[in-house]
């Protein structure tokens, strides 16, 4: 999943990206809201955690939350806070969140709620990554299963997520480098490279294609 990751430089935030990148997520971390708000806009996440930086302001982070939503209709939304009474999870569901939870976060119940959540919000979406398995890094298609490294598993997640539309260049730099500024171009032609080997060793029904001047491509195969 594509997840944006928004706090203010929470002791818990690195702990919570640390287990994200861990489990194959690619994280976009973000300290400020605003940021945060500009980043949903320009670019389409799965996922948008939004950790209060304070305690006792939940009138802010019910703030956050709508501005959030109001910018990212169709992505699961999802608050941390250090607590959260009754009425502070009714207001944030009221106003667009679809799960509050309260430090400290088991991650392993966090990171099924969310996939759980984006199968109900984004059935169509989720059906395509079922291919994919992040515990063993693993794509699967009719009868193949095809091993692969976590930025191989990466490029093939951003892929799947486009259906067989081009996926840009630096779309997939992004995704599959998150955090990353300085990703040599020809990083994402040799793993495209490898990835396509394997796709190909296997005798998969899919082609990887290079779409000039844009970037690449997951497309069924005639045969």
């Amino acid at each position: 999943m594509r997840i944006l990751l928004i706090s203010a430089h929470h002791p818990d935030a690195r702990y919570l990206m640390k287990a994200l990148l861990e489990a194959s997520h690619s994280v976009e971390e973000l300290d400020d809201v605003r940021d945060g708000v500009f980043a949903a806009t320009e670019e389409a996440f799965d996922v948008i955690v939004l950790l209060a930086d304070t305690p006792t302001d939940s009138k802010r982070l019910q703030d956050d939350v709508a501005v959030l939503r109001g910018v990212a209709r169709d992505v699961v939304l999802l608050a941390v806070s250090d607590r959260l009474r009754p009425e502070d999870r009714t207001a944030l569901l009221k106003l667009g969140a679809d799960a509050g939870f309260e430090r400290p976060v088991s991650f392993l119940e966090f990171n099924e709620r969310m996939k759980r959540l984006l199968r109900m919000r984004s059935p169509r979406l989720f059906s395509r990554l079922s291919a994919l398995d992040a515990e063993t890094l693993t794509y699967a298609h009719d009868a193949c299963r095809c091993k692969l490294t976590r930025h191989e598993y990466l490029m093939m997640e951003c892929l799947l997520r486009a259906g067989e539309a081009a996926v840009p260049r630096d779309v997939l730099v992004r995704y599959v480098w998150p955090g990353k500024d300085d990703v040599n171009p020809s990083n994402l032609n040799l793993l495209a490279s490898r990835l396509r080997s394997k796709i190909q060793s296997l005798g998969m029904r899919v082609r990887l294609v290079a779409v000039p001047s844009v970037g690449y491509s997951l497309v069924e195969s005639a045969e």
